[in-house]
Formats: C-alpha cells, structure tokens, sequence
C-alpha cells in the first residue's frame, strides 16, 4: 500500500505526553473509557446514544459485561485490486511514539476492513462511483481471508487526486453508496431510504431518509462535536471511543478490534489537520469577521452547534430519534476551499454557489447579501482556509 501523504506534517515533529497518556489511558482503562463516553454524548436519550450508554465499557462482580466481552478480531486482508498482494494482518502492537501511532493509524485507515461489502462484489466501479487508484485498487475495498469484501475508511475519505495519489481525509464525493446498496438490496430505483445521491450516506438505523454528506475528515481535531447532528463532543479520547463503537458495531458478528488500532486511527485522523492559514487578506478577514465568525469562530477553525432553525437547511438528519440533538454542528472551514459538497447535506457545490443570492438550495442565507466586492474578498480568504 502506498504511503498517503499527510497535510501540516510541520506541526507535529513528536507527540504531546499528555495525549500519549490519554492513549494509554484508553487502551487500558475500563473506567476512563466509560466516562469518556458519557461525557461525550450530547443527547443520552437518542438511540445512537442508548445502545452505547447499554453497552460499552461496562463491567460488574460477575465478570465483563456488554461489548468488552467481544473477542479482539485481527483479521488477515490485502486490497482489492486485479493482482491483490498476499494476505496480511493490518494490526501489530507498535511503541506509544507519534510516528509508529502514524503508521499504525494509516494502515488501518487504508486497511482495517470498516464494514461488510457485498453489494461491492461484480459491479462496475464506474456505474456506483467508487474510485481505482493508479494501481487498479477499487473503492478501497480490502478482501478477507474468508472472501468477504469490506469497506474501510478510504473508501468514503479519501479521493485520488490526478496522479491517482490518495489524499486521506477528503471525502469522496462521486461515491453513490444508496444506490449500490438499492441494487444489492434490490430495491426500486426511487426507493427514498435508498436514494441518498453521490457523496451522502445514511448512518442511521431509524427507518427514515435522512442522508448526510460524507463529511471531511481532515480537520477533525478543529471540530467542537462530531456526526453533522452534534452528536458527540468531540476531543481526542471521544474521537478514539466513537471510532472504538464504529468497528464494533459495523459488523453482524461480535467482535472488537484491538483499541490500540481505535486509538490509532483517531490519532492519524487528529494530525490530519492542516497547518493554521495564513491571515489573508485584511479585506477578506474583515467581511468574515462581521458575517461569519459568529458561528465559525473568529479564525473558521472550530464552531459549537447551532440550532436548527438558525441553519435553516433540511432538518430530518438534526431531528432524527437515531442521532438528533435539536442543532447541526458548525463544520470547520480548515480545508474548506478543497471541498466538493456543502452543507450537511452536501447539496450545495462549491463556495461561489452558497454565497449566491439566487441560489435554489434553502438554509444558510449567511452571505448572500454580500455586494460584490465584499463577496469576491470573503471567497479569496475562504479559498486559502
């Protein structure tokens, strides 16, 4: 597998102890990973929230409980692609350093199989949009021993850029993961539960048409929450226990996957931010400062949620009984000029497009009153995020 190559390298020529610590911590400690949890969850009463709260870092006199009980899974994989190399294990136990944690994030960001994919097998990548790399791998799909195809991490979050190199971290938005599974399902065309068009996927598991833009996972560590929901409140350990819950649960059978592999993943995705910005120009800085650091924070990186209302775009996804909290989390804007969909429902395509007064696609009217001028100098600063 090639090496992906990572963004704002330069902030981080070694790693934090108190973020080794916290690693650790979670690795090892039952009861830290419990009330990680539960410090994290916006909404205790939503599904997403009861199952986990049910279910995870649980434990009483009589034994473990719940999800620690799983056995460890270390499957042996290799890529899906016309000549596959042999079939290897993605995890082996690596030092507590931020280069082999690094390393160990990539290989399961790229490897570590995320979720079954049999709606996969014998379609044309083309038809449902899953990306080929320059070495023919398809959709990043990696096959088991056993046969079975599987989803990781790059197959919606990372787009091969024009040398077919991976860029970790940007969702990929040509993917149309609804109708794939519609086909597989077999399932009509214009089945609405099913019809999440390119680069929208439904997580959720309450029946309704709720998809959501894959999101872009580069400047996760900006995020004040996590899910466009707000679900979680996000910080590194929250990120590690969210990713912990994502493995166990994506799978029919239970089984978990080693936690220093969570944690690793959360740690590649944590030093996948981009370097800060630069300031920008004076003009730009000052139209966002008076239209958009209200909920985007004086420098765009990070935004706590807002509600509803306020947002004013589809609501469905925010009001879910799965994984609602009555607001949307403020997307960081660290990257934003490399992004394809906007809003969280990524209908909208591009800057220009939000900004535009004549613009079809309703909610976040935040800009479209600009004159001109101050809206080609709000795009320019934008851009350079």
């Amino acid at each position: 597998m090639r090496r992906a190559w990572l963004l704002g390298l330069g902030l981080l020529a070694c790693a934090p102890p108190d973020e080794v610590a916290q690693g650790r911590r979670f690795v090892e400690d039952r009861a830290y990973r419990r009330a990680t949890l539960e410090a994290s969850l916006v909404n205790p009463a939503n599904r997403y929230s009861r199952v986990r709260l049910a279910s995870y870092a649980l434990a009483s006199e009589h034994g473990p409980l719940g999800w620690d009980a799983y056995p460890e899974h270390n499957p042996a994989v290799r890529p899906w692609r016309p000549t596959p190399p042999p079939f290897a294990p993605v995890f082996a136990e690596v030092p507590w350093t931020h280069e082999a944690l690094m390393a160990l994030g990539e290989r399961a960001f790229f490897g570590w199989p995320a979720q079954p994919a049999p709606e996969a097998r014998g379609v044309d990548p083309d038809q449902y949009g899953l990306w080929v790399d320059a070495d023919g791998w398809v959709g990043g799909l990696v096959e088991g021993a056993d046969g079975q195809l599987a989803w990781t991490c790059a197959s919606c979050h990372a787009t091969p850029d024009a040398a077919g190199r991976l860029v970790p971290g940007l969702p990929h938005v040509e993917l149309d993961a609804g109708a794939l599974r519609a086909h597989h399902l077999q399932r009509p065309a214009d089945d609405p539960v099913w019809r999440w068009g390119p680069g929208q996927v439904d997580v959720t598991t309450d029946g309704l048409a709720n998809p959501v833009a894959i999101p872009d996972l580069r400047p996760v560590r900006y995020q004040s929450h996590l899910h466009w929901a707000g679900t979680i409140r996000n910080d590194l350990p929250a990120l590690a226990v969210r990713i912990d819950t994502l493995l166990i649960t994506a799978w029919p059978e239970p089984a978990r996957p080693p936690r220093q592999v969570a944690f690793a993943l959360a740690w590649y995705l944590w030093h996948l931010a981009p370097a800060p910005a630069a300031a920008g120009s004076p003009e730009g800085a000052a139209v966002f400062a008076r239209v958009c650091a209200g909920c985007h924070g004086a420098d765009g990186t990070v935004g706590a949620p807002v509600a509803l209302d306020v947002v004013g775009t589809d609501a469905a996804a925010g009001r879910s009984p799965e994984r609602g909290t009555g607001a949307y989390r403020v997307p960081s804007l660290a990257g934003v000029g490399a992004r394809r969909q906007l809003l969280h429902t990524g209908a909208v395509a591009s800057l220009a497009e939000l900004l535009d007064p004549d613009r079809a696609e309703p909610g976040h009217p935040f800009g479209q009153d600009l004159d001109a001028a101050d809206r080609a100098a709000l795009l320019a600063w934008l851009a350079t995020r």
